[in-house]
């Protein structure tokens, strides 16, 4: 399967002319001709995946997500595969897990969601979306030494941690708090409704009408009469909204495919640029007309030879001009 709803986390990208510097941080490593997969840090090992079995043909994540809360390491992994019966389709799901100490590695009973995978720390606690279902979970707040538990929210859909607030959608719409107060605001982005991944409907464009880019919200507005598209970006640090019109003739648009923003990984709000699939094996800087305008960062830069139509990262900012990939056991974060 050339695509999966794994797409979330993962990319392909080109950097041009740029200098390379070793990130330190934790993070992710998939399974690879003799590579093992786990949790790294430099290069080096520091949790080993659990190898369970996996579809064949698909690039299933064994890890989803790492964040290290004081002393303590946590990270989401792959526990199995579940039906959806409303949406008709099967999508993998993750348990957390925390590691104290050297080897000591503690598993709890939540259930994350692919479609809710996001874990984030505040420095202080770590939170994450305990799934009910396929479609919502209840938001928590764990302390670090996973003792001290707190639900936040009931029945979210999705969530993710900016500028140094927390955002969650719950019934479409989107709120905010900051993590020392936990006083929730309701966010204005006008009167569209946020569709997370996790909604299914026909007809299917309407699910998944926004994208959370490390700078903002993206999300569209409605169609021009050339068949453009108009995006409302919402920006976590000025908190005002900007409207772009980019064009619908990228690589991988589809006027058939509902999810045009599964691919868009960026939007600058000072001059509409964005950053998304370009040619294949690539991702690529384009001008809001489409036009390409730099390639971001290539497939062979990433060396992933057992899935070569996916280049994998962790984030990309298009204001900072990096990116941060990893390569074979490194992480890597390139300017461009």
């Amino acid at each position: 399967m050339m695509k999966t709803i794994t797409g979330i986390v993962l990319a392909v990208f080109l950097v041009a002319s740029a200098s390379t510097a070793q990130a330190s941080e934790y993070y992710k490593v998939e399974p690879s001709k003799g590579i093992k997969a786990g949790v790294y840090k430099d290069g080096k090992l520091i949790v080993s995946a659990v190898n369970r079995k996996i579809n064949n043909g698909e690039d299933q994540e064994l890890i989803l997500d790492v964040k290290k809360v004081k002393d303590t390491l946590f990270f989401t992994e792959y526990k199995d595969f579940r039906s959806d019966t409303q949406c008709g389709f099967s999508t993998p799901t993750y348990i957390l897990k925390m590691k104290i100490g050297k080897n000591k590695v503690i598993s709890f009973k939540d259930t994350i969601n692919i479609n809710m995978s996001r874990i984030a720390t505040d420095g202080k606690y770590l939170y994450f979306i305990s799934a009910n279902d396929m479609k919502k979970g209840d938001l928590i707040r764990l302390s670090s030494d996973g003792k001290q538990r707190k639900v936040i929210e009931s029945d979210v859909e999705d969530f993710w941690y900016a500028n140094s607030q927390m955002y969650y959608v719950k019934n479409r719409h989107a709120y905010s708090f900051h993590p020392n107060s936990l006083k929730k605001v309701s966010l204005d982005l006008g009167s569209r409704k946020l569709y997370p991944p996790n909604y299914c409907k026909l007809p299917s464009r309407t699910f998944n009408n926004y994208r959370i880019s490390n700078n903002g919200i993206m999300y569209i507005v409605r169609k021009t009469k050339k068949d453009n598209y108009v995006f409302d970006f919402y920006s976590f640090k000025t908190k005002k909204i900007t409207q772009h019109v980019i064009a619908s003739s990228t690589t991988l648009y589809n006027k058939e495919k509902s999810n045009i923003l599964s691919q868009l990984y960026d939007l600058n709000p000072v001059n509409s640029e964005f950053i998304e699939d370009g040619a294949i094996g690539k991702i690529e800087l384009f001008s809001p007309g489409g036009r390409t305008l730099k390639t971001v960062l290539t497939l062979k830069e990433t060396e992933n030879i057992d899935f070569p139509y996916i280049i994998r990262f962790l984030r990309v900012d298009i204001v900072k001009r990096e990116i941060v990939f990893v390569k074979g056991t490194k992480l890597v974060t390139k300017k461009f």
